[in-house]
């Protein structure tokens, strides 16, 4: 239900689809709509925020690792090879 950023869950919202979006926020308490004359107005993840930082966080942890054990190597040689 959370894979690719939360996809199914904007996707349904952004194509107007009430009833699964409906779904999905009683599966997730993180999700919430607003709906007004059988539209959705609003919609949004609580603490989606968050997760992009601690994903941001993390992201950061492992370059600074891999640069700790490549020693004299730049991060960009590392990747060169890629």
């Amino acid at each position: 239900m959370h894979a690719n950023d939360e996809e199914v869950f904007i996707w349904s919202c952004l194509s107007g689809k009430i009833e699964v979006a409906k779904w999905l926020c009683s599966l997730c308490d993180e999700y919430y709509i607003k709906i007004e004359n059988n539209e959705i107005v609003n919609y949004g993840i609580k603490n989606m925020y968050d997760n992009f930082l601690d994903k941001k966080r993390r992201l950061f942890l492992i370059i600074r690792k891999l640069e700790n054990n490549n020693n004299k190597k730049s991060l960009k040689s590392t990747f060169e090879k890629y």
